[in-house]
This record gives C-alpha cells, sequence and structure tokens, in this order.
C-alpha cells in the first residue's frame, strides 16, 4: 500500500483476507543503503519500511520468471514516467526506479496515473510483460507491451 508516496507492504493468508487483525506489516526492510536489514514483520502498522517512493497512486509487484526477481510498475511521482524496479525479494532492496516509456501528452493538463503490469498477459516466461496506464483527463486506459532484453 501507499502511504503518502512510499510504499509499504502487509501480508496475510488468503483464507483470512476479510480480517484485519491476521495482518503482519513489514517494519523493517532492506534498501539500497542497508542492504543487510533483515524484515521484520508486526501486526500493527508502523510507517518504518519504506520499499521505496514516487509512488503518487496505484502500482503491480510481482516476481518475474524471466529476470528472475521481483518487479515493480509504477507511473514516477507526477512526472508522466512510467518506471520499473526490481528486488531480488519482495522485501527489497528496491532498485532505483528506470524510466521505460514517456506517454506522450495531448493537452497541457494531461495527468498519467495508474501504471501497473498484468502479471496474468504476461508472454516468454515475463520477457513480454503488458502494462496499463490512465490518462486521468479523459480517464482512458492505455495498453503497452513491453519486450525485456
Amino acid at each position: 500500500g501507499c502511504f503518502w508516496t512510499g510504499m509499504f507492504l502487509a501480508r496475510t493468508r488468503p483464507e483470512t483476507i476479510e480480517n484485519l487483525a491476521s495482518y503482519e506489516y513489514l517494519v523493517a526492510a532492506p534498501t539500497l543503503a542497508s542492504p543487510e536489514t533483515t524484515p521484520l514483520w508486526k501486526t500493527t502498522f508502523d510507517p518504518t519500511a519504506v520499499l521505496f517512493d514516487g509512488v503518487p497512486n496505484e502500482m503491480s509487484a510481482a516476481y518475474n520468471p524471466h529476470l528472475q526477481c521481483h518487479i515493480a510498475i509504477h507511473v514516477l511521482n507526477r512526472e508522466n514516467k512510467l518506471a520499473i524496479r526490481t528486488a531480488p525479494k519482495i522485501t527489497g532492496p528496491w532498485s532505483e526506479p528506470e524510466i521505460f516509456f514517456r506517454p506522450r501528452m495531448k493537452k497541457a493538463d494531461d495527468l498519467f496515473t495508474a501504471g501497473k503490469e498484468h502479471p496474468e498477459l504476461r508472454r516468454e516466461q515475463g520477457r513480454v510483460l503488458y502494462v496499463t496506464y490512465v490518462n486521468s483527463t479523459v480517464y482512458v486506459p492505455h495498453l503497452l507491451e513491453l519486450t525485456l532484453s
């Protein structure tokens, strides 16, 4: 989940997803500055383990078999740029964002949001990804095909 623009991680079992008391929150996580940090989970949310920031709203994170790591896809800040990050584990450490697409603005007030991958559509073990984003001025989703090297 997102708190301001920082991304945080919670976990629960699928059969207890409706039970908020079943959730655990990541409160310590490895970062690029402190990669040796051991992940620590607690039953109460404490916004101390920012996985990464620069995410103004929705994003996706999932394991990618082609890259053999986790990837996160999101719009970077409010800069109309789509970014990808990688991490060896879902808990991190997460890489700096790498811009892979800049949507063309048609109007000066265009704002692109909700950048995310759809892992269920992947092809070639995750080498070919499908990413959507939304132009919020007209609220029309756009679909990209992204081929990783």
